[in-house]
C-alpha cells in the first residue's frame, strides 16, 4: 500500500526533477503540493465507515489499510487528468497548472501500480459503475476488510 510518506518522497524528487528541468519554483511548489494533497478525498471513506473522529492514528490505519467497504477516492480517477490536460492547454500551460497536472499524474501512476487493483482501480466512473464497493473495485484487497482494528 502506497503510504503518504512514499507519496511524498515521490513528489520531493518530481517537484526537484521538474525545478531543474523548468527553473520554475511555483511548476516545482505546485507539483509537490497536488502530488501529496490529493490523498484528502480518503477523508470520505472513513468519515462514511467510521464517522468523524480525532483519532489521527486511526484515521492513518484505517485509510491506507484500506479498512472501509465503499471506495470513493473521488479526487482519484484517471477522468480528472484528462479534465487537467484541457483546462492546463485551455489556459496557455501555466507553471501553476502544469505543475498541478504533472503532481497529480505522478500521484495516481504511483498508487495504480503500488496499490493492489486491476487496471480500471482508478478509473472514478468504473469504480461509480461498480457501485464504489470496494471487493470489486481492489479484488485483491477484499480480505483486508475484515480487520477494522
Amino acid at each position: 500500500m502506497v503510504l503518504i510518506k512514499q507519496h511524498a518522497a515521490a513528489s520531493t524528487l518530481v517537484a526537484g526533477g521538474l525545478f531543474v528541468i523548468s527553473g520554475s519554483w511555483q511548476m516545482a511548489a505546485a507539483s509537490l503540493v497536488s502530488g501529496v494533497l490529493v490523498d484528502v478525498d480518503h477523508t470520505v471513506e472513513y468519515a462514511v465507515e467510521h464517522g468523524i473522529s480525532w483519532d489521527f492514528k486511526r484515521f492513518l490505519h484505517l485509510v491506507y489499510e484500506a479498512k472501509y467497504k465503499r471506495v470513493f477516492y473521488l479526487l482519484h480517477g484517471w477522468e480528472w487528468l484528462a479534465v487537467g490536460l484541457i483546462a492546463v492547454s485551455a489556459t496557455g500551460w501555466t507553471a501553476w497548472g502544469s505543475g498541478l497536472l504533472v503532481g497529480y499524474g505522478q500521484h495516481l501512476l504511483l498508487d495504480q501500480f503500488g496499490n493492489r487493483g486491476t487496471f480500471w482501480s482508478y478509473s472514478l466512473l468504473w469504480r461509480w459503475k461498480q457501485g464504489f464497493d470496494h471487493g470489486r473495485c481492489f479484488p485483491a484487497r477484499a480480505d483486508d476488510l475484515t480487520d477494522t482494528g
